[in-house]
């Protein structure tokens, strides 16, 4: 069943509510601004009441499209969606193995990503609900049966529904193209993430090993250096006391060498001895006395040539020891150099195995943390991509819902309702329209001209633009909108002069006219019914 709801011409304040206005007092307002527009050169012709209709219908029990009902107008809505999307879950999921999948997986998906289609949809006379919305709480019902002097309706009841069901389904596609790219995203998260911590474990785990192997391996270096240290000082000592058996040798060597002198002053000792032994035997016996001594000094004289001998020999002894004694120490230095730089080598090659097991390290984790990094900034772009494109879709989804009304902001909104917004249109001698949306009646006393106070600035823009804009545009419109005018003229029935009256009388009692201004007002009535016939 179709509900017949109205936003009326004219309202009156009372506080922070809007009552709308008798018929009569809507006439007379009306008829008021109109002659407020009046010139020298042109008057006042035709005034009529006339309907804007549009159809509310309900997309949801949340929401409403407004439709209008007397044009034929497209709306299109472009929207862009990927064009293999069905690939791109299927590459994430099907050839990430492992972490070094990733940056290239990535990659590949960003360029089907790029791939993109347009598709445009229409939805025919849909209008923006705003203006509506905000006087929404103010409509009245009217009766199904009253049929107002409406603008030619070209657009019915079953069409409505027929688009709203359109707009519907682009709201439901545009939702699902929402939905798959959350999926992707929840896709990514779990496949990509997966990997990336995955990773992570890897190069904690890695840096672990690597520790625990540096520390394993300088602990034995040390050790292995200690021992060598010792090992060196050891053999060092021990060729130093080789050294030292040696000279002792030597030196023992040319003690015994020396026993030649010691025999040879022993031999010449004992001799003298013996001689002066004999010599003093001899007592009284001078001559064999000293017959003694010449044989001793014969003896000595013979002898002194074997000492000269002795003592070159014990010469050159001592300079074969001498000699021998130096390069024992030649050896000794050379043997200790050896010995030193034999374990000096070990040690730095030890040294050397720890420094490169430290630059492997070293590798191992630049590479590491290479390829993580490489993961995390391939995850990060597809994930902005995804987030970007999620940006775009849902604000498309609220650019298409800002088409639609929220039900509880009208009143008495049924699943399908007709919505008249009622203006009056005033057409002067010169051939010119004027209209006036709904308005709100003055609260001061005045005089003419009276200026126009909308009831609400949004939906005078509303009328003014969109009839403005039909008129142009469309021009069976146009020719709707001359023929409601037409119809619609206050002036050809023959009781507005009584209605206008009343209004007139209704207004004077609230003491909103200046003085004279009612006067002015009969008489412009007066001439305008007249010029009528």
């Amino acid at each position: 069943m179709v509900r017949q709801i109205a936003i009326e011409f004219l309202y009156r304040k009372h506080g922070a509510t809007l009552a709308p206005e008798s018929e009569a007092v809507q006439a007379t307002m009306a008829f008021i601004w109109a002659i407020s527009r009046e010139s020298e050169r042109s008057t006042l012709k035709t005034l009529a009441r006339v309907s804007f209709p549009f159809w509310l219908v309900q997309t949801s029990p949340e929401n409403s499209v407004l439709l209008g009902a007397s044009s034929q107008e497209s709306k299109t809505f472009s929207f862009t969606h990927e064009a293999r999307l069905s690939e791109v879950r299927r590459t994430i999921s099907n050839e990430v193995s492992e972490p070094k999948d990733v940056p290239p997986v990535v990659e590949k998906v960003l360029a089907l990503m790029d791939e993109m289609t347009t598709e445009e949809r229409s939805v025919q006379n849909l209008y923006a609900p705003d203006a509506v919305s905000e006087v929404g709480q103010h409509v009245t019902e009217m009766e199904p049966s009253h049929t107002p002097n409406r603008l030619e309706e070209v657009f019915n009841s079953q069409q409505a529904l027929a688009e709203s069901e359109a707009f519907q389904k682009i709201r439901d596609d545009l939702l699902a193209r929402v939905g798959r790219m959350e999926e992707l995203g929840t896709l990514v998260a779990d496949n990509l993430q997966g990997q990336l911590k995955v990773l992570e474990n890897i190069v904690t785990l890695e840096k672990r090993r690597w520790d625990e192997r540096i520390r394993a391996m300088k602990s034995s270096t040390e050790i292995a250096t200690h021992d060598l240290e010792v090992k060196k000082s050891s053999e060092l000592y021990s060729l130093k006391e080789e050294y030292r058996r040696k000279l002792r040798a030597k030196t023992a060597e040319f003690a015994r060498a020396s026993t030649d002198i010691e025999s040879y002053f022993s031999y010449l000792i004992d001799h003298v001895r013996e001689t002066r032994a004999a010599i003093g035997q001899k007592k009284d016996d001078v001559e064999s006395a000293v017959e003694e001594y010449q044989k001793l000094a014969k003896y000595l004289t013979d002898a002194l040539p074997r000492f000269e001998e002795i003592l070159e020999a014990l010469n050159e002894k001592s300079a074969e020891v001498l000699e021998d004694a130096k390069n024992y120490q030649t050896a000794l230095a050379s043997k200790s150099d050896a010995t030193a730089a034999s374990v000096d080598s070990e040690i730095d090659q030890r040294m050397k195995r720890v420094q490169q097991l430290e630059k492997e390290r070293q590798e191992s984790e630049a590479e590491l943390d290479a390829l993580l990094e490489r993961v995390k900034t391939s995850i990060d772009r597809i994930q902005g991509r995804i987030r970007k494109r999620l940006l775009e879709y849902q604000g498309e989804v609220l650019a298409l819902q800002r088409n639609t009304v929220k039900n509880d902001t009208i009143r008495s909104l049924a699943p399908l309702t007709h919505l008249d917004i009622f203006f009056f249109v005033a057409e002067f001698t010169n051939g010119t329209y004027e209209v006036f949306p709904p308005a709100l009646v003055p609260e001061d006393r005045f005089n003419l001209p009276v200026p126009f106070q909308a009831m609400n600035k949004s939906l005078d823009a509303f009328v003014r633009e969109n009839i403005a804009r039909l008129r142009r545009s469309d021009s069976t419109f146009e020719s709707g909108f001359t023929k409601a005018v037409t119809n619609g003229n206050l002036f050809d029935e023959p009781e507005t002069l009584s209605v206008i009256e009343r209004g007139l009388r209704d207004l004077q009692m609230r003491q909103l006219f200046e003085e004279g201004t009612y006067e002015r007002i009969h008489r412009s009535l007066k001439q305008c019914m007249s010029s009528s016939d």
